[in-house]
């Protein structure tokens, strides 16, 4: 699997790869944090090894550059940038390295138990969707208009449970853009 995104137009273009063995590589465009690699200078040169034991990634964002890796063993961790706390570890503070999420954001239990990635719109506002081995749906980031589906309009930091009745398998994220640039997100279960 291999994306790349394009910092709104501006030809800084960040690119990953993941292998068949599991080994997530960066290159290009560092602003943010984006490599994963400790720091902002770009890497022009030569790929860099973030993580091993990575099951899947996604980029999200208005300018595709946070990320998040789902590990083989079913946890999660991000890194780049934290615009309405869509990293999921309980602040807004960019990461330059992958960072583990836990329930609340830094401290506290693992945040395990992922079994899928929803790569939220890449219109102005970042939003992270994840279905847990159970069938429960949990959200994260912008949650402008309420498009969260927790019944308000506050942001998330932390990943928080959307309250469905039933297990889901998987959700369509409707990647809408209303005026003024806000994302319009409709989850429909599948």
């Amino acid at each position: 699997k291999v994306l790349a995104s394009d910092e709104a137009g501006s030809y800084l273009t960040t690119a990953y790869a993941l292998t068949n063995t599991g080994e997530l590589y960066s290159w290009g465009n560092a602003v943010r944090g984006a490599l994963g690699n400790g720091t902002t200078t770009p890497n022009l040169t030569r790929a860099f090894l973030v993580s091993t034991g990575v099951a899947d990634f996604s980029i999200v964002g208005a300018d595709a550059k946070a990320v998040f890796m789902l590990k083989t063993n079913g946890e999660l961790q991000s890194f780049g940038a934290n615009e309405q706390g869509v990293l999921g570890l309980g602040d807004t503070v960019d990461r330059t390295s992958p960072t583990l999420v836990r329930v609340n954001g830094t401290t506290g239990a693992v945040f395990s138990g992922v079994s899928k990635l929803l790569q939220g719109p890449s219109g102005t506002y970042s939003t992270m969707a994840v279905i847990k081995n159970d069938g429960t749906l949990w959200v994260v980031g912008s949650n402008n208009n309420g498009n969260l589906g927790l019944g308000d309009t506050a942001d998330r930091n932390i990943f928080t449970q959307v309250n469905i009745q039933t297990a889901i398998s998987s959700v369509f994220i409707n990647n809408d853009v209303l005026p003024g640039g806000a994302d319009a997100i409709t989850l429909y279960t599948v």
